[in-house]
């Protein structure tokens, strides 16, 4: 349940439902049920329902069931039942 919201670049890889939403191409992949909502090229790859929703050219793909919805030429290539 940590925080990891880490501004420029920083990483934020909490694990069992912490918040990874970093700014500006950071890394957000959260595991179990966390957020990884990145914005601006960033990375949102969250694994087991999470919630991969980055902006501006993002990677959203989350896995089994998560909701990958890229806003603006991201991609949003869910697994198993997932929306894209």
């Amino acid at each position: 349940g940590g925080q990891g919201n880490p501004i420029n670049g920083g990483q934020g890889n909490p694990i069992n439902g912490g918040q990874g939403n970093p700014i500006n191409g950071g890394q957000g992949n959260p595991i179990n049920g966390g957020q990884g909502n990145p914005i601006n090229g960033g990375q949102g790859n969250p694994i087991n329902g999470g919630q991969g929703n980055p902006i501006n050219g993002g990677q959203g793909n989350p896995i089994n069931g998560g909701q990958g919805n890229p806003i603006n030429g991201g991609q949003g290539n869910p697994i198993n039942g997932g929306q894209g």
